[in-house]
């Protein structure tokens, strides 16, 4: 691996921290308004009554056959092996995707923010590369707000400790993509390719 794909995985990984801080932020900021979107999806249906028969003989179980045991330990297996991998793919996953979405939009903005003058391809390139940064403070100080919003609204947790952790959590993301731009830039790194 070369010295400057080395340095790009170094700041693709903090800008995939970035993301991810961002899906939480984003988890959290929604998680008050999560119980009254239960209640309008859940309108009670009519039920028919529910009989219940009386179980009067106990059952014994014996041990385990020892194919079920070796079933079951595959299955366990099986299941932590997944999860492993999705824990190990969730970042790259969510940075690519990410800049997926921040690119596609920076390239459809730049043009109306430029108010479609000719430019050259260097300052094109910066323009796409300071929309995408505000695109990505914006990802960060949105959900705040999302939050500031329910505070009108019932739920189990106070509206000051859910405005506290939506901060919180704004502060880490927006340190981390403050990072990653220093490291990008110190390390000379083209945001281009970055996360």
């Amino acid at each position: 691996m070369s010295a400057i794909s080395k340095r790009r995985v170094l700041v693709n990984v903090i800008g995939a921290v970035f993301y991810l801080v961002c899906m939480f932020q984003w988890l959290w900021s929604l998680m008050p308004y999560l119980p009254h979107v239960i209640k309008f999806i859940n309108v009670p249906k009519p039920s028919k009554p529910v009989t219940i028969i009386p179980v009067n003989d106990l059952v014994v179980v014996g041990p385990p056959s020892p194919s079920m045991v070796i079933f079951a330990a595959a299955i366990t297996v099986l299941f932590i092996g997944i999860s492993i991998y999705v824990f190990l793919k969730l970042p790259s996953v969510a940075g690519k995707l990410g800049q997926k979405v921040t690119k596609s939009a920076a390239v459809r903005i730049t043009p109306i923010v430029s108010g479609r003058a000719k430019m050259s391809a260097k300052k094109k390139r910066i323009l796409n590369q300071r929309i995408v940064n505000y695109i990505k403070f914006t990802i960060c100080l949105l959900p705040v707000i999302v939050v500031a919003f329910s505070y009108q609204i019932e739920s189990q947790i106070t509206y000051s400790l859910t405005m506290l952790v939506a901060g919180f959590l704004a502060l880490i993301a927006i340190f981390v993509l403050v990072l990653q731009l220093l490291v990008a830039r110190w390390l000379r790194v083209n945001l281009d390719k970055v996360y």
